[in-house]
C-alpha cells in the first residue's frame, strides 16, 4: 500500500474533524431541540468515520489486516411527504430560530456550508477508494461514503424545505436505521447514491 494513501487517510482524518467542529458549532448556536439534535446526530457519524479512518490508517501503517463487518446500518433518509402529513398531523412542525448574530448565519447558511462540506468529504473518499486494493477497506470506505451520501441528502432536503416553508423535519425521523450489506453499499456507491432514498 502506497503511502499516498496513507496520507490521503491523513486528510480524511482532517475532514471528519472539520466535520466534527462544524456539526458542534451549529448544535451550540441553536436554541432548538430539532437542529440540536440533527446536528448532533450527524456529528456522531462524523466521530465514527474519524475512528474508522484512524483504524485504517493504523491497519496501513502497522501491514496489519483489518477486518469489515459485512453488514451496516445507515440513517434512512424519509419519504418527505409522508414525513410532512404525519407532521402535520403530530403538530410538530416548528418555526426554526437559529441566528449565529457574532457572524450573522442562518440556519440555511450552515446547511448551505454542510452540503459543500459533504460533497468535499464524498470527493475524497472516493479517490481513497481508487487508490486502495484491500478489500475490507475498500467495505469500510463505501459505507462511509454512503453514510455522506446520507448526510447531503438530509441536509439537502432540510435546506429545500426550510427555505420553502419556514420549517424543518424532526430529526427523530432520520434516526431509524436500515440493514445493508457490503453489495448494496458497493452498487449505492457506483450509482452515485441511488437506493439511499429508498423507504
Amino acid at each position: 500500500m502506497s503511502s499516498d494513501v496513507v496520507s490521503m487517510l491523513d486528510g480524511a482524518i482532517k475532514i471528519e474533524e472539520g466535520g466534527i467542529e462544524f456539526y458542534e458549532k451549529m448544535a451550540d448556536r441553536s436554541r432548538n431541540t430539532s437542529v440540536i439534535e440533527l446536528f448532533k446526530a450527524l456529528l456522531q457519524d462524523e466521530k465514527n468515520h474519524r475512528a474508522m479512518f484512524i483504524r485504517m490508517k493504523e491497519a496501513l501503517v502497522k501491514k496489519e489486516h483489518i477486518k469489515a463487518d459485512n453488514t451496516f446500518e445507515l440513517r434512512s433518509v424519509p419519504v418527505f411527504d409522508d414525513v410532512e402529513k404525519e407532521m402535520v398531523r403530530q403538530k410538530k412542525l416548528q418555526k426554526i430560530m437559529f441566528t449565529d448574530r457574532q457572524h450573522g448565519l442562518t440556519l440555511l447558511d450552515a446547511f448551505t456550508a454542510a452540503k459543500a462540506a459533504e460533497k468535499g468529504s464524498i470527493k475524497h473518499y472516493k479517490a481513497i477508494l481508487e487508490k486502495t486494493d484491500d478489500l475490507d477497506m475498500m467495505i469500510m470506505l463505501e459505507k462511509i461514503i454512503v453514510e455522506e451520501m446520507i448526510h447531503l441528502k438530509i441536509v439537502e432536503a432540510e435546506f429545500a424545505y426550510l427555505k420553502d416553508t419556514g420549517y424543518m423535519f424532526d430529526p427523530v425521523d432520520f434516526h431509524a436505521f436500515k440493514q445493508f450489506s457490503d453489495t448494496e453499499i458497493r452498487k449505492m456507491v457506483k450509482n452515485e447514491g441511488a437506493g439511499v432514498l429508498d423507504p
